[in-house]
């Protein structure tokens, strides 16, 4: 995830390919004007998870549900990854339709590796 310095004329000229490349490498782009940063381009994925990652400390009941599910990794209880989509795509449903998909709490998952 390297950070390149861009002028913002040369970014204005390369837009597209800087884009494409932050995008599919996960480049990250600090754009200056008058040698000053101004802003940064980087990938929309890398964008939602800082986005996220920002929003962690006005929801503690999240960090809470992620140790809690490390803490059942780490126990060995755990989701593969498809049981994980499975119960993804019953919660999904069961919102859609205002039922309740699964007994129990679904609020901490812990999803193991493959």
């Amino acid at each position: 995830m390297p950070e390149k310095m861009k002028s913002i004329s040369e970014a204005r000229q390369n837009l597209p390919t800087l884009s494409q490349t932050a995008q599919k490498r996960l480049d990250r782009y600090i754009i200056t004007h008058k040698g000053q940063p101004q802003s940064v381009l980087l990938s929309y994925k890398d964008y939602l998870g800082m986005k996220a990652a920002a929003e962690l400390p006005r929801r503690p009941e999240i960090g809470e549900s992620i140790r809690t599910g490390l803490r059942q990794l780490d126990a060995g209880r755990g989701l593969t990854p498809d049981e994980a989509g499975n119960l993804f795509l019953a919660l999904k449903l069961a919102k859609e339709s205002n039922a309740e998909p699964v007994p129990g709490n679904t609020k901490s998952l812990a999803i193991s590796g493959e």
